[in-house]
């Protein structure tokens, strides 16, 4: 039974003739047969030449290819610093005013001002001499009159004596050199005010009493504020690249 033959094939038929063998007559006389004729039938599948490359195979591999260069399809990874801004608390200082009880060491005792200074005035008689000129013989001569002259007598008023109790709170007292063998005071009290004495001839203050008093200061106390702040930390990050990326390891 034939062979079909398929598209790009060709069925050809070759008849083959067998030739017929030159028969040795035997010695006897035989009846030589007549020679058979064989045929066969051969089926050559012969293929159809290319016409030539599809373009669109061409076009498709050459998209492929680029694809394959350019297109990031190869998974990488790399650590980078990542920048983010949060909110955190942060501890500041600042100053306000209090108002506390403190105690305090406080001087008490005396200061003793210097004496002053009066004048009494009197008149006396004070004989006064001048020439006069002149008699009935035409002398000079020395007249004496006597005249009431005023003059001071000088005098000295003890001093005052100042007492200094604890209850004004002196917290501080400083001397300084004055006029006349005297000294300047100067009384500091707890809160900042003096009160300053002159002409002091003597002191006796001695820290001897305590006493509470308001004191108000400045100080500086912790608060809590919530500002931005920038963190900068590392994070690993996923991508793909392309072939040639992968290949320069340029990511």
């Amino acid at each position: 039974m034939a062979k079909k033959s398929t598209p790009g094939e060709q069925a050809e038929t070759v008849i083959k003739e067998k030739q017929s063998t030159a028969v040795k007559q035997p010695k006897t006389k035989i009846k030589a047969k007549q020679p058979t004729r064989v045929v066969e039938r051969v089926t050559v599948i012969q293929q159809e030449k290319p016409k030539g490359v599809n373009p669109w195979i061409l076009i498709g591999g050459g998209v492929a290819a680029l694809l394959l260069v350019f297109l990031p399809v190869f998974p990488a990874e790399k650590t980078v610093d990542k920048t983010e801004t949060v909110i955190v608390p942060v501890t500041k200082m600042r100053d306000e005013q209090v108002t506390t009880d403190e105690t305090i060491k406080v001087y008490q005792g005396y200061i003793e001002e210097k004496g002053t200074t009066t004048s009494t005035t009197s008149y006396r008689s004070v004989p006064y001499t001048r020439y006069v000129c002149c008699n009935i013989y035409g002398n000079y001569y020395y007249q004496t009159y006597y005249v009431n002259e005023a003059y001071t007598t000088p005098s000295t008023v003890a001093g005052k004596q100042r007492a200094i109790d604890a209850v004004e709170e002196i917290v501080e007292v400083q001397r300084a050199a004055g006029q006349d063998n005297t000294q300047t005071l100067t009384l500091t009290s707890h809160d900042g005010n003096q009160t300053i004495y002159r002409n002091i001839v003597k002191d006796d203050l001695t820290k001897t009493g305590k006493a509470t008093v308001k004191v108000t200061k400045t100080v500086s106390k912790p608060y809590t504020e919530q500002v931005s702040k920038e963190v900068t930390k590392p994070e690993i990050v996923k991508f793909r690249v392309n072939l040639i990326s992968m290949i320069m390891q340029d990511y």
